[in-house]
């Protein structure tokens, strides 16, 4: 679940700009859409980052999954 401090908090913050870095970097290197995934605390996937051409597509939240 996703509440208002959970974008405020630094290391979230953090954590989703790495990994559209990484995405970006990875689809500029490729040419290929490249899907990158957020973490939270606990290990599991809360955002899921589509990357093509080293622009943003789309992003999703999703629910509690494990990896």
């Amino acid at each position: 679940m996703f509440s208002s401090t959970t974008f405020a908090n630094p290391t979230f913050q953090k954590n989703i700009r790495l990994a559209l870095w990484l995405a970006r970097m990875e689809s500029k290197k490729t040419g290929h859409r490249v899907v990158n995934y957020v973490t939270n605390r606990h290990n599991e996937r809360v955002l899921r980052l589509d990357v093509y051409d080293g622009k943003l597509t789309s992003v999703y939240a999703a629910g509690a999954s494990k990896n």
